[in-house]
């Protein structure tokens, strides 16, 4: 984007993982790296830095929509971050063949629309790519997809460290809380609510600081949104869709690395290992 070479820049670009994976803030860091303006289309309620609502019925939902892509044109080049894109439309199924039905045909055009390219980039964050509408696997759309799942027992120290700068008292042994499998699967987000909640205990006691007594506290207090095996079949969905090694993490959790060797996505496992995983979720095929 910064030196116009319009030929080596995506139209659209996915972000496919597990929930608390910073789908959103790689987008806030693409849009940053690109001096750009960063603008979050939501089926429910905002763009951007400013807020356009979208309401729930249908004919509203399609007018706020087109006031909104006018507002991306008009302030253009931008990146644009369209979150749960499995549910791009206020009447979603969870059948994905019916997904061209349903979405509004105004953000179609405008994906497709090849006179944005270099203005706009498109950035979709699903966490069931599985579900995602037919447009989001267009050829020539999205074909740059960064797989983003959950850290490795090192990420994990080091984004629990950066968390707790300047409110933790005392020497914390970051190792001891996050650097086992026992804490395998904890995201971004996970890390940074264990965090919060730390502070509010401490600050129950009156002090602005926690211990480490304290965050572990929170740490064995922590229930995850998801079970780890919904956000392994999640993981692995997104994992599925990888066309490039090099928009894979170098850092695998074990459940993930068995299905990577060097530059070569072994999807057929994966394929395997998900139906077994939608069996024992009593999800169906």
């Amino acid at each position: 984007m910064r030196n116009r070479d319009l030929r080596r820049v995506p139209r659209g670009i996915l972000l496919l993982g597990p929930p608390g994976t910073s789908k959103e803030h790689a987008a806030r860091v693409l849009a940053g790296e690109a001096n750009m303006t960063l603008v979050r289309l939501r089926y429910a309620h905002q763009i951007g830095e400013v807020t356009i609502n979208i309401n729930q019925d249908g004919n509203s939902y399609e007018r706020n929509l087109n006031a909104g892509l006018n507002f991306i044109r008009g302030i253009a080049p931008t990146v644009v971050f369209m979150d749960g894109i499995e549910q791009a439309s206020p009447h979603t199924t969870m059948n994905p063949e019916e997904h061209d039905r349903i979405l509004p045909s105004a953000l179609v055009n405008a994906i497709n629309d090849i006179s944005l390219h270099g203005r706009v980039i498109w950035v979709g964050a699903s966490q069931r790519p599985d579900l995602m509408p037919p447009i989001f696997r267009r050829y020539g759309i999205f074909d740059t997809k960064l797989i983003m799942l959950p850290p490795t027992s090192g990420g994990r120290v080091e984004i629990l460290r950066i968390f707790c700068r300047g409110q933790a008292s005392g020497n914390i042994n970051f190792q001891s809380l996050v650097g086992d499998a026992e804490t395998d699967g904890l995201t971004w987000r996970d890390l940074l609510l264990i965090v919060q909640r730390a502070n509010n205990i401490a600050r129950r006691s009156g002090r602005d600081t926690f211990t480490e007594g304290e965050l572990r506290q929170s740490l064995n207090d922590f229930a995850p949104d998801y079970s780890r095996e919904m956000q392994i079949f999640m993981g692995l969905l997104a994992l599925r869709e990888a066309n490039s090694r090099m928009m894979v993490p170098d850092g695998l959790l074990p459940e993930y690395q068995e299905f990577v060797d060097g530059n070569r996505v072994d999807k057929t496992g994966i394929n395997k290992r998900l139906m077994e995983l939608s069996h024992q979720l009593g999800l169906r095929n």
